[in-house]
């Protein structure tokens, strides 16, 4: 243990809800904290507290200031693993790249899912991503995490719910592709009305749907539709209200409905494509779009609607599947709340066309309330991460919106592991074009994936796209697809996936921006993620080559014994660890000669 971490104190304050201010309700205070190693290390802080709650979090921010015990710190080394009250794990990086200088002021926002109140228990482990490189240890002398309640700004909002998500029909074949289309019900939430105005008035919600398929730990998206414009609301009393305020069919009122059955959803001249629209802002032009020109005409039941090909319906031999999952999504310009615009279901598939009968797809009806949120949700076991350019992301006022990252591994063979990446893109207009994960020295990557479902956007909207395959551009340090005309659209869901030699653990991945707005050209080029990548393993003895607790000559033997044979990084003595057992390992060996063995 370093001996200035027994002199310097530890401090710690919960600040009342009046002296922090009203949108912070509770902060924490800390003094002298490391991040010395992996989670685990026995030198990491950990700190635990209680807070008082009372109040539904939205997110956390943090300001922290770095101690000049070390000259540079990563951006990698210095995270906190959060354990909440319920048990459940978040973990954000508190640095945002690196390396950078001590004694710099950092800021930082994470947002965290709403509704849950914090009352409770709460465990911070202050940690790196691995322990792999002595003097990059991160110290905060100060750091304070502010707690924000989420309760909505004292002006009133509209805030649409999807309760509704029913019955998925048919309404044509060509080839082996069928089109569907499913009923939705919208329910306005919040406390102000929702704009419903008819085209060509722009201010009206863009109602998608999407189905994907879950085989063998994979989910894909097999199938979306155009964005159908709505055109007028019903102000129904649906999904259990009471009543519904008074409201012209131009608007959404308090507590009323709106729902547009699978017919109406799948009226083709009103479906127009997802390109013409700004998922974060809603801005739409009646003047530019499909909607006006009428064109491309449709000349199939297909073009516009849900479509799915008959193979994506096939069952397989995988384990665990296929299992669908049907969702809706809303996008309003004048919603606060995106997290609740869009549903999902399971679907089930009957079927065997086309010498049997046609597919049947079946929801449950309509009386049984969707789930809330993205289909992506519907991946068990996956870490998920949020990516935009600036965090919390509030509507209405952050420059762009965000998508998710989920990451799954898992290990298929001896000394082999797989690795699987989906990214769905929420409401970002920027849309994603590279995805990046970084890979140690001795990294053997192999069988390398990418799909994405098949659209028919062609030249519409600003910028021409296709449905060409991204591009692999595989280095020593990282593995990176990347696409100049196909884009993760919003409303889509991309997959990435290869298999590696190297063990899983959390790394810093990096999407990247598919295009710059003309007028904010200091736009950021990336966007980092922490996500699940190949890591090394930490030794809990450097240098033991033979794996008997000591560095002895024994261990100089083993190297020699295997010398210039490749292995797994960090496996038998691979000491240095960097897959080759050469001379680096003989320069680890030596250079903890005799040294105690640590752990973590």
């Amino acid at each position: 243990m370093n001996p200035l971490r027994r002199v310097l104190s530890i401090s710690f304050v919960l600040l009342s809800a009046a002296s922090a201010g009203a949108e912070v309700r509770e902060s924490i205070r800390f003094a002298s904290l490391f991040s010395s190693g992996a989670p685990g290390a026995t030198d990491n802080s950990s700190r635990t507290i209680t807070l008082q709650g009372g109040y539904t979090l939205d997110h956390i921010d943090w300001a922290g200031i770095l101690s000049p015990l070390t000259q540079r710190t990563r951006g990698d080394h210095a995270l906190v693993r959060i354990t909440r009250p319920d048990g459940s794990v978040r973990t954000i990086a508190l640095g945002s790249g690196g390396p950078f200088s001590d004694r710099d002021p950092f800021f930082g926002s994470s947002t965290l899912p709403a509704g849950v109140d914090p009352a409770g228990s709460w465990t911070f482990e202050f940690y790196e991503l691995q322990d792999d490189t002595p003097g990059f240890d991160a110290r905060w002398d100060r750091l304070q995490l502010n707690f924000h309640d989420n309760t909505p700004e004292e002006a009133d909002t509209g805030d649409l719910d999807i309760c509704r998500l029913y019955s998925l029909q048919f309404f044509g074949r060509v080839g082996d592709e069928i089109a569907l289309m499913a009923s939705t019900t919208a329910h306005n939430v919040g406390t102000a009305k929702l704009d419903w105005f008819a085209s060509p008035d722009p201010r009206h919600p863009f109602i998608n749907q999407n189905l994907f398929r879950l085989d063998g730990d994979r989910i894909t998206q097999i199938g979306q539709s155009w964005s159908k414009h709505g055109f007028g609301s019903a102000n129904a009393i649906e999904c259990g209200g009471d009543s519904c305020g008074e409201s012209s069919g131009a608007q959404v009122g308090l507590n009323c409905t709106d729902s547009y059955n699978a017919a109406t959803n799948a009226n083709q001249p009103r479906l127009g494509p997802r390109a013409e629209i700004n998922p974060w802002t809603g801005a739409w032009t009646y003047r530019d779009s499909v909607l006006h020109s009428g064109e491309p005409t449709p000349t199939n039941p297909l073009q516009r609607r849900l479509r799915v090909r008959d193979a994506d319906l096939r069952a397989t031999s995988l384990e665990g599947g296929p299992r669908y999952f049907l969702e809706g999504y809303y996008v309003a310009a004048d919603d606060t709340n995106v997290w609740n615009n869009a549903a999902w279901k399971p679907v089930t598939v009957s079927g065997d066309p086309p010498q049997g009968v046609e597919w049947r797809l079946d929801v449950s009806d309509e009386g049984i309330a969707p789930n809330s949120g993205f289909a992506i949700d519907a991946w068990p076991g996956a870490m998920q991460t949020l990516i935009a350019e600036s965090f919390p992301v509030v509507e209405f006022e952050s420059p762009d919106g965000r998508a998710i990252i989920a990451a799954k591994a898992r290990q298929v063979a001896e000394h082999l592991w797989h690795y699987e990446y989906a990214i769905y893109n929420v409401d970002m207009d920027r849309q994603v074009g590279g995805w990046s994960i970084p890979l140690p020295p001795g990294a053997d990557v192999q069988d390398v994936g990418f799909h994405a479902p098949t659209h028919d956007d062609g030249a519409l909207g600003p910028e021409p796209y296709d449905n060409d395959a991204w591009s692999v551009t595989l280095s020593g340090e990282s593995i990176t697809w990347s696409t100049a005309s196909n884009p993760v659209r919003w409303g889509t869901l991309y997959n990435f996936w290869f298999d590696a030699n190297v063990p899983p653990g959390e790394v810093l991945g990096s999407a990247t921006p598919h295009s710059t707005p003309s007028d904010r050209q200091d736009a950021p080029t990336e966007l980092e993620a922490l996500t699940i990548g190949p890591v090394t393993p930490s030794l809990p003895c450097p240098g033991d080559a033979n794996g008997d607790g000591t560095v002895t000559f024994a261990d100089l033997n083993e190297i020699l014994d295997a010398w210039n044979t490749d292995v797994a990084p960090g496996v038998g003595p691979d000491v240095a660890p960097d897959g080759i057992i050469n001379a680096q390992d003989l320069q680890v060996t030596l250079e903890y000669w005799a040294a105690e063995c640590r752990s973590g």
